[in-house]
C-alpha cells in the first residue's frame, strides 16, 4: 500500500506545471501596487551586474525614455542602491521605475538574470520577452 502511495504522490509532482518565465514575471508584476498591465506596452528589466554592454544600452534607453509613459522600468540586483541614486538621481523617484531591492525580478534560473529583458505586454494574461539589445525591434507608442 505504500508503494501505491509513494507512486501517486510522485505522479503529482511529475505533472506539476512549472511556471514559464513569463508566467513568473506576470505573477509578480500582479503583486505590485503601482503597476497595471492596463497602462503599459512593455517592461524594461534592468539588472545591476551581468552583460556589462548590454547593461549599459539598457542604461542608455532608460535615459533617454523616461518620459515614456508606456514603459516600465525595474532595476534588479543592484550592488548598490546608493550608486544607482548616483547615477540616476531622482529618475528613479517616478511612477514609471521600480529599484527592485528584494531581488524579486532577478529570475535565477535562466539566461534573463545577467541580460537586460524586454517583455510586451499584450494582454495580462499574454506577455512576451526578449533580451534587451540593439536587435531587438521596439516600437514604444508616444
Amino acid at each position: 500500500m505504500k508503494k501505491y502511495i509513494f507512486a501517486l504522490i510522485l505522479c503529482f509532482i511529475s505533472c506539476k506545471k512549472t511556471d514559464t518565465y513569463e508566467d513568473k514575471i506576470s505573477n509578480k508584476l500582479e503583486s505590485l501596487d503601482n503597476f497595471s498591465f492596463q497602462n503599459y506596452s512593455f517592461v524594461i528589466i534592468i539588472p545591476g551586474s551581468g552583460c556589462t554592454g548590454c547593461i549599459s544600452e539598457a542604461e542608455s534607453f532608460f535615459h533617454e525614455n523616461i518620459d515614456n509613459e508606456n514603459v516600465f522600468f525595474i532595476f534588479t540586483k543592484i550592488n548598490s542602491v546608493k550608486n544607482l541614486r548616483l547615477r540616476f538621481g531622482n529618475l528613479l523617484d517616478r511612477i514609471n521605475v521600480l529599484v527592485d531591492q528584494k531581488d524579486s525580478f532577478y529570475i535565477r534560473d535562466t539566461n534573463t538574470s545577467i541580460y537586460p529583458v524586454i517583455i510586451y505586454i499584450q494582454n495580462k494574461g499574454n506577455l512576451k520577452y526578449d533580451f534587451f539589445d540593439s536587435g531587438v525591434d521596439m516600437q514604444l507608442p508616444k
